[in-house]
Order: structure tokens, then sequence, then C-alpha cells
């Protein structure tokens, strides 16, 4: 110790009282904790016992503290009894005896009743002067002279203390004391007192002080008894500390009591501690699967993430315990008794925690999914290659499909045989244990077989009302059900497809895809059930990563040259364009393109995910729609980055052909997207208010748009006109300026994208009048009004009409009389009604039979009545006259 004298560091004058001292140590614990400041402790330690000791004699722990001050001799004992227990609990050799304690007691037996009665405080007050006693020895005196029925007869303050010290020999030695025999009274106190404050830190002091204290170096007698080692197995599994002689004498204890979970448990803490993983792991895995131990848990995780990485993500899904209430619960309204698929917090917490862990992509994508930052769909380009040669790969489907499996892929986990590696058995056993419980819903679940028999039913049958709140637990339950992948019939997907509840944008990902090539594509998905269940999930993940393709996956699906699908699958053509792709070559994305046939459906969507140009688009623009420029305009930034750095009028001109597109959310965002145009002078707002109120525009003067202000006008004009009239197609004056607009490199590329789109919104109502009945109409024809009459047919239908309903009425009513007269003006009205809105149709004005409606002057109308071709394409009302369909 240094010089500072101890009352100095314990903070009070020198003084006898041993209970005050014990306070102000007490007192300066917190102050010089063992783990912040090891030498402060130390020196505290060292003043403490200095303090109660003095500083020539040993510092020593002492459980009970003397009498202060000490009691007066009691009276002269002729009997010697007291000085022969003074003797006794003095004597290195017997304090620590039962059989010098009995043959004490013995001595007490020859004595009458009255002299017993004498010395029973007496000798109390002896027991309470040491520094240690044996509780074993003490006990058997204590009955002897029944001190605990006696303490009403003590005051207070000595009741109490009498009361501590039968407390504690009523918690009996902490080892076999007679082991300490052999040693000198010095020692034997030096060693009991140390191992009593063992015990007092390992129960009531942070685990930190104990740990300082058995690290501290000292010379200490360690006796050989089963009882201390049991109790020095503890105190150094909870302190983390290892030692080889405690791992060894577990292990033994163990072997001798092999059903014994504390010795499991220290023996596997202690080979872990020594760094033995080899001997631990078993007793680890042992103490989980038959205890369900959160320590053996814990462990295994941590080993997991340092020897086998690829392995985590596996095993803390097979940890996995949420509490699933019974499948009976499930028709209520209970929220949580709806979410079987649910993880527990602890799960949501280790997954957060694994996400620190360097590991492999398929590990990484599969932690990524289950903390909650990707969808499942994620781990679809590593699930569609599992076929059963890769162990690693098969334990994460298996996995997987405790979330996307149907009941047979739920059933093949439970069939799985056990394998032979510990760590694998136990991955198995607890994703078995979870299928189990997940098949139990699928099957028991009232609440699905409702949901499932309404999607199974061939007719229309209305939804169940409990499913048609999006909010409802009911429903999702149903979206939980649609998870677990299963082959659905066609009139099923449409269901789901067309139900306001569901629909793709809440669909799985792997049923969102089939229900949009049901509604939106040409192709029949088969339904022999030949295949098994685990090859067609694999068939629907492979469609999903086609479609909704990312580069990085191009070169994976390329790969893949013996996945099980036949030629005449249909999705065999999308997989064999990416057959062909060869990665030597280099420049998969433009392999891709050019093998890409953008008029079937699945092509198309893959296109759409690639990284494609305005250029590229713009080439390619009559094998693709117009939603397609939206699609790119806002998933690619160098589209939006390279269009705002275009003339205003370019850009508003590009937004403003969606203004009337027949995908109202393209309308929408585009009309957001203009009204977010920011305009730097006044006839740039005069130009944006006359796009957004629908008018012809006036273009800004700037001599950036001089080169291309030809083509502008016209592509504004053909937005204007396409804008204004549905039934409106683009003359040949208008497509050819907007087809060499979209094509001329030197133009402004914003422009050049406008023209591209105007000429596919056209396209599409081109294609759209093509679907109504192509039959040829004639002049005489007046009663097919939803007809198309020309310019010469307008003239013949009018005059000969007209005359021929006069000669009808003559021949029916005699002529001059009132009734021949109204019926001939009635009949020549609807005839110039007929003709004038056929002509109407034909010209492709909106409102042809409505002429109220027609905001053209009446002299200009006449005009183009008479004058004006008709449109030269098929409308919705038919051919141009004179047209004769191609063969």
């Amino acid at each position: 110790m240094n010089s500072q004298p101890c009352w100095e560091i314990l903070g009070i004058e020198p003084t006898q009282d041993q209970q005050l001292i014990r306070q102000a140590y007490r007192d300066l614990l917190p102050t010089y904790h063992p783990e912040n400041d090891p030498e402060g402790f130390k020196r505290l330690r060292e003043a403490y016992e200095q303090a109660r000791k003095g500083v020539d004699e040993p510092a020593i722990l002492m459980p009970f503290e003397p009498l202060a001050p000490p009691p007066e001799a009691p009276a002269a004992d002729p009997t010697g009894l007291i000085d022969a227990f003074s003797a006794l609990i003095h004597s290195p050799a017997e304090r620590y005896l039962p059989v010098s304690w009995l043959r004490f007691i013995s001595q007490l037996d020859d004595h009458p009743i009255t002299t017993v009665d004498k010395l029973r405080w007496p000798l109390l007050e002896a027991v309470l002067q040491v520094n240690f006693v044996s509780a074993d020895c003490l006990m058997l005196l204590a009955n002897r002279l029944q001190w605990r029925m006696r303490l009403p007869e003590l005051e207070t303050e000595m009741a109490q203390r009498a009361d501590d010290l039968l407390n504690f020999a009523e918690g009996g030695d902490i080892f076999d004391l007679s082991t300490l025999a052999s040693l000198t009274l010095a020692a034997q106190d030096e060693t009991l007192g140390y191992f009593h404050q063992v015990r007092h830190f390992y129960w009531e002091q942070p685990t930190g002080w104990l740990r300082y204290l058995l690290e501290e170096p000292r010379v200490m007698f360690w006796p050989s008894c089963p009882r201390l080692m049991n109790q020095m197995a503890r105190w150094f599994n909870l302190a983390a500390l290892s030692n080889a002689q405690l791992r060894d004498y577990c292990l033994q204890q163990l072997e001798l009591n092999p059903d014994d979970t504390e010795w499991l448990y220290l023996s596997a803490s202690h080979s872990s501690m020594m760094g033995d993983d080899e001997s631990a792991l078993p007793l680890w895995l042992r103490l989980h699967e038959n205890h369900q131990h959160a320590e053996a848990e814990q462990w295994l995780l941590g080993w997991c993430a340092r020897h086998y990485a690829d392995y985590l993500p596996l095993l803390i899904q097979a940890l996995d315990r949420p509490d699933i209430p019974p499948v009976e619960t499930g028709a209520g309204e209970d929220e949580y008794a709806y979410r079987p698929q649910a993880q527990s917090p602890q799960t949501l917490v280790r997954w957060a925690a694994a996400t620190l862990v360097e590991v492999s992509p398929l590990a990484a994508d599969f932690i990524s999914w289950k903390s909650g930052r990707y969808r499942p769909q994620i781990m679809f380009p590593h699930l569609m290659q599992e076929d059963g040669t890769d162990d690693l790969l098969h334990l994460y489907w298996q996995a997987s499909m405790l979330t996307m499996g149907n009941e047979a892929l739920l059933q093949a986990i439970l069939d799985q045989p056990l394998p032979a590696m510990p760590l694998q058995a136990t991955l198995l056993r607890g994703l078995q244990r979870q299928a189990a419980q997940r098949l139990a819903w699928l099957q028991g679940s009232p609440v699905l077989a409702q949901f499932s028999t309404w999607l199974y039913a061939a007719d229309e049958t209305p939804l169940p009302e409990i499913f048609a709140d999006s909010d409802s637990a009911a429903w999702e339950q149903s979206i939980a059900w649609l998870w677990h992948w299963r082959p659905l019939p066609p009139h099923s997907l449409s269901k789901l497809a067309q139900h306001p509840a569901y629909g793709e944008s809440v669909l799985p990902a792997h049923t969102s895809w089939l229900c949009y090539l049901i509604e939106n594509a040409d192709i029949d998905l088969p339904e022999d059930g030949q295949t098994s269940p685990h090859d067609a999930l694999r068939q629907v993940m492979l469609l999903e990563t086609m479609l909704d393709l990312k580069v990085d996956n191009i070169a994976l699906l390329s790969s893949l040259k013996d996945f099980p699908l036949d030629e005449q699958h249909p999705f065999w053509s999308m997989y064999e364009v990416f057959t062909r792709i060869d990665p030597a070559q280099g420049d998969e994305v433009g392999q891709l393109k050019s093998h890409l046939i953008l008029d079937n459906s699945l092509h198309f969507n893959c296109w759409t995910r690639l990284p494609v140009s305005i250029e590229e688009y713009i080439a390619r623009r009559d094998e693709s729609s117009s939603s397609s420029a939206h699609y790119f305009y806002r998933y690619q930034p160098e589209w939006q980055e390279r269009l705002g750095q275009s003339p205003f009028p370019y850009q508003a001109l590009y937004h403003a052909v969606f203004l009337s597109h027949y995908n109202a959310r393209c309308a929408e965002d585009n009309l957001a997207e203009l009204e977010a145009l920011t305009a730097t002078s006044p006839e740039e707002v005069a130009f944006k208010q006359q796009l957004l109120a629908r008018q012809l525009p006036v273009f800004p003067t700037d001599e950036k748009l001089a080169s291309g202000a030809i083509c502008a006008s016209a592509v504004a004009q053909g937005i204007h006109q396409s804008d204004s009239n549905p039934e409106y197609l683009l003359d040949n004056k208008l497509s050819t300026a907007a087809r060499n607009c979209a094509d001329d490199p030197a133009m402004d590329i914003a422009l050049r994208l406008a023209a591209a789109t105007l000429l596919q919104v056209n396209t599409t109502r081109q294609n759209e009048f093509s679907q109504y009945p192509q039959r040829r109409s004639y002049f005489w024809q007046f009663w097919r009004i939803n007809s198309r009459v020309g310019r010469m047919g307008l003239v013949l239908q009018i005059a000969l009409g007209s005359e021929l309903a006069i000669m009808l009425v003559n021949a029916i009513l005699a002529e001059g009389q009132l009734a021949n007269t109204a019926l001939s003006a009635l009949l020549v009205v609807m005839n110039l009604y007929s003709a004038v809105v056929r002509r109407g149709r034909d010209l492709g004005l909106a409102s042809a039979d409505k002429l109220k409606e027609i905001k053209i002057p009446p002299l200009k109308l006449l005009g183009m009545y008479l004058f004006k071709r008709g449109m030269s394409e098929p409308n919705r009302y038919g051919p141009p006259p004179g047209w004769r369909r191609k063969k």
C-alpha cells in the first residue's frame, strides 16, 4: 500500500468503530469501481482492511463484526466450559471439526439444565467475538442450546446480531472447512475470508467486481472439496473467466450425471471459455435441443457467425419461436391470430445484428428479406437455381418455403431426413418445427378455407365481406396465404387482378406477374399439373426474375442452360433469349437488347427494365407504346437529366402529349410534371397555361427554338388536335412532320421524344379503331348512323335520299295533303341529320351527333363538310369510303 494513511483514503477520523469503517468503505465503492478504476479499488480495499485490523495484522474480511465495545468478562465459570469452548474456537486443528463440537456438546450434557441455561448466552457472545466459525458446527451448538427459540429473551440489538448469526449458520458452510485443519489460524482466516468475499460478490455485487476479485493475483490455499468446486464452477462461469481445472471438473461431473442440466450448461460454458469449441459445440447443441436454453442459442449464433457465417441466417430462422395461437382462434378479428408467419421480437433483433456480419450474397439477400429491407423476390435469383445438388442452397430453399411454399412444399420439409452434420441437423429440426406450424395453419384455418372457396369458384361469387377491407386482419391473412405459392387457374388469377381489394400492386410478386400476363398478354398458362411443385415454383421465380430484370442478373440467367422448362412452355421464348447470350463476348445488355422482339409481351416487359437511351427508344418506337416512355422517364434518372436540359417549351410539349392519355396514371403524373415546370418569362407562363387549358400554344420568341420551329409547331398542333378530339388521327402532313422530327438527330432530344410519343399515341388509336367492325358503308345506307360517308357521299345522300323519301311518301299519301307534307319534311330532316353525322364521323369530329357541341364556326364547318378530305385511316366508325380490306 502507498504511504497515504488508510484514514485519509477512507475520509474518516481514526476510530475503532467497525460499523463506521464499513460504512465509509461502502460509500466509496461506487467511486472506485473495479472495472473503471482497478488501481483505485485496490487502494480502497487495502485501506479498509488496514483500518479494520491494524497496519501490522493481516487483512481479513470478517463476516460478523465483533461487539463494540467488547463485552465485560463473564463471571467466573466453575465448570470451565467457557474456557474449553474458547480454546475450541481458537484451535486451528479443531475449530472446524464437527466431531470436536460434538465432544464439547457432550460435556454440556453432563451438567444440569440450570448450568446450561446460564451458559447459553455467554457461549453466544464468545462465538460473536471470533472472525470465522463453521456454519455446520455452529448449527450443532445452536440446536442444542435452542438459540432460535430463545431469542425473545435478548435485548433488541443483541437479538438482531444473534439472528444474523443463526441465518448465516442455516446457510451452511461454503465448503468442508475440515480441509483447513492443517493450516495456521491466520491462513485459515485468510482463506475463508477470501471465499466469503467471493460468494458475497457473486450474489450481491456487479459481475465486474466478481471478475476483478477472481482475477486479482494472490497466493491462496484451494481446498480439494467437491462442494467448493461446485461453487467455483459457477463463480468463474458468471465472471466469464476460463480455468482448465474447473472445465475438467465440470466434464467429470457431467459424465457422472449425464441428465443434469446444470452440469451440461457449466461444461459447455467452461469449454467455450477455454476456446475448446470442438468440445463445446455438441454440449451447446444438446442444451438447445433438450431445453431451448437461451444462452445456448446465443453461443450457437456467435459460433456460427465466426466459423460458418453463411449458415447464420438459417440458424436465426431455425431458432425463431413466434407465439402462434391455435388455428381455431383464427376465425375472429384478432389480427395477431392471422399472422402465423410473423417473427418473434428476439428474432427481429437478431436479423438487425446479422446485417453487420460479412456473408455471401445468398445469405446477405436472405438477411435483407427477413430484416424487412427488401421484399421476398430478392431471393428468387438464388432459389430458382435450387436443384438439390447444393446442401446450403437447399437449406435456404427450405427456409424460404416457410413463407412461400404451399402444402406440398411444406410437407417436403417434414419428410426430409436429418443430415449427418450436427449444425445442419439442428437447422432442419427448427425448420421442420415451423413447417409443421404453418402446415397446420394452411390446412386448418377457417378463414383461409373461406377465402380459397371464393377464389377457386368458377362462377362470379362475391368476395366475402371480411376480406373486402384491406386493413382488416382477414385480408392480411389472405395475402399471407397467397404468398404460399400455388398454381392458380386463369379464372382465379383474373379474380385477383380485377377485384379492387387485391390487384397486381398488393399481390405477391409471383402471383402479380401471372395476373398481369393473364390480363394483358396473349399467354396461356399451363394447367396440366404434371410439373412438380418444386419445379413449378422455380419456373415462376424464373419468370419474375426475367420480367422484373436487374442488369446484374443477366449473366446468371444466361448460365441456366438446363432449367426444367420445355419448348412448349409459354415462358420458353423469354428463357431462350437469355440462353443465347454469351458472357465471353461482353456487353450482355447489348446482346440481350438485340435478341428481344418487342412485339412479344414478355420481351417487351423485360426491355423496359433495361437501361435504354432516349435515342434507342425513339428508334424502336414502332415496337413499343407511349406508356413505355412514361415508365423510362420515371425510373431512369438519365432521361430526367437529359430532358431537363432542353428548352422549356420542348419539355412542356413532352408532358402535354400525355394529358389525355388512355392510361390515367400517365395522365396524372405528367399533368403534375407540367404544372411543376418553372417558367422564366411571361411568354413561357402563357405557353404553359395554354397547354394546361388544352389550347393550341403560341411558342415564345427564343433563338434556341428557331431551328426546330416548324417541327415544334407541327407537334404542338398534333398534340392539340389529339387532345381535343379522341377520334382524331394525324393526317399525312402532321404524321410526316412528326416522323421527320423524331428521326432528325439535329433536333432537340425533348422535341424528338415528344414527336415520337405523339406518333405512338396516334398508332394506339389506329390499333384501337381497327378492333371495331371494318365493314364498308355506302351513301344510301342512311340508317347506319354510326358509319362514315365522304364528300361525294354527303351530297348524294342528301340529294338522292331526300328525293327518294319524297317519292316514297307520295306513293303512300296523296300529294298536297298536310300529312304528306309533314311526313316528307320529317324524312328529309332525318336523312339530312344522318348525312351530316356520318360525314362528321368521316372527318373525325368528336361530337358529330351533337352539333351544338362542335366548337367550329358555321362557315368553316360547312367548308370542312364540303371540301375537306376525310380521315385516311379506319376509325371506330369503320374504314374510309372506298376502302378495301387488305388480305
